[in-house]
Parts: C-alpha cells; structure tokens; sequence
C-alpha cells in the first residue's frame, strides 16, 4: 500500500527531518494514536504491521505521512487525516529515526518467521556487520 503514494507524496520531505524535538514529539503521538494496535514499540500486534521493519524504514518521508493520511481500511489502519499534519510528520521523524545495530537486529529476530522481510537501509542505520 506504501507503494501507491502518487509520485507528489512520494517525494515530499519531512520539514521536521533530523529535529530531536520532532522526534520526542513523535514518539508521544505514536503512544497516544497508534500503540493500541502497534504496540509501544511499534513492533506490531496481530494483523498490524511491525514498523520497525525495512518496508517501513526504506519507505520515503512522503509515502509514510500520505499512508498515514490515507490508511488502508482493507488491513484495518484507518486513515488519519483528522490528525493536524504537522503531527503526523512529527510520528514520521520518529519511525525513521536511526536505530542501533542492536535495535535492528532484535526488531528483525522477532520477526523472523515474516515471509516479507527485507534488508534495511543502510542509510537509516549504523554499520551492522
């Protein structure tokens, strides 16, 4: 679903990029809005999806606050178009924040058994070899 951002969402950048404020901010929202079926670790639960993992990580700024916006009612993410788009960028700096090897390595361990995993983005992480 990620991946049907139109070409204009796709490529827009998050204005809140790299701003640790942004990112607290974030991680608040992601608490209040989205845990319930996330979890607070955003690691998923049942039918919703692990955010953590690299089809989330490797996706553009601009197809992360379209998909939030839009949702996918057919797997059960609602659409957020109600939350004030400054907020849902703000619950984006915080998804691609950048992760320690550890992280990624647990993140990626607890979803082992995925049949989607894929390899992270190097850019959005350390060195892990």
């Amino acid at each position: 679903m990620i991946a049907k951002a139109p070409a204009k969402a796709r490529y827009r950048k998050n204005p809140y990029d790299g701003q640790p404020d942004a990112v607290s901010a974030g991680e608040k929202l992601l608490l209040q809005q989205c845990a319930e079926c996330h979890g607070e670790e955003a690691q998923g639960r049942g039918r919703a999806a692990n955010l953590r993992l690299a089809g989330v990580q490797n996706a553009t700024p601009g197809e992360l606050a379209w998909f939030l916006r839009s949702g996918n009612l057919v797997r059960g993410m609602p659409p957020w178009a109600g939350i004030p788009e400054q907020r849902r960028w703000q619950i984006v700096a915080y998804l691609q924040k950048p992760r320690s090897c550890a992280q990624i390595k647990h993140d990626e361990s607890r979803s082992a058994g995925s049949a989607r995993r894929s390899r992270i983005n190097p850019s959005k992480t350390f060195n892990c070899l």
